[in-house]
């Protein structure tokens, strides 16, 4: 058993950690004269607040759009740190507008409602749950744009 340990450390050592290096390295080399433009929708949540306040400490204040259905949600930090723009995930052509002023190369969906309010009122819940990714994916396909979408809790409640 132990051999066995042993034998696998070594090999992931000698395999996989300079394979991890090399890739790494050689996406930077590729990447670093590149910089994001990147829209973040539902930049007013919980996670969507921490997010973008991140992407503008890597990328730069004015590389990273945020939006909410409501930009008075917003942080006063996000309010004053980058763009801002009110967007109603729910129409496309609110994102495509966005995208195309801003000229964006990603997109972070992270729009949503609780699951407690989606319960009450099951087809805002499926508006903005699936209506806001069909036209994520959809702007995505037709700009060119890099499209992150995680779930959380609220997803399966």
């Amino acid at each position: 058993m132990w051999l066995f340990f042993a034998v696998s450390v070594v090999f992931f050592k000698l395999y996989f950690v300079p394979l991890q290096r090399f890739c790494i390295t050689d996406f930077n080399k590729k990447h670093q004269n590149q910089m994001k433009r990147i829209l973040v929708l539902g930049s007013g949540g919980q996670i969507g607040s921490e997010l973008t306040m991140r992407l503008r400490e890597i990328y730069g204040g004015s590389n990273v759009v945020a939006t909410d259905i409501n930009p008075a949600r917003l942080t006063e930090a996000i309010q004053q740190s980058g763009p801002i723009a009110a967007c109603d995930a729910t129409k496309a052509e609110e994102i495509a507008a966005i995208v195309d002023k801003y000229q964006i190369d990603t997109i972070y969906n992270l729009v949503a409602i609780l699951s407690a309010t989606a319960e009450k009122n099951p087809m805002l819940g499926w508006n903005i749950g699936i209506g806001a990714l069909m036209n994520c994916l959809e702007i995505a396909r037709e700009k060119k744009c890099a499209l992150f979408t995680p779930s959380s809790i609220g997803a399966f409640g």
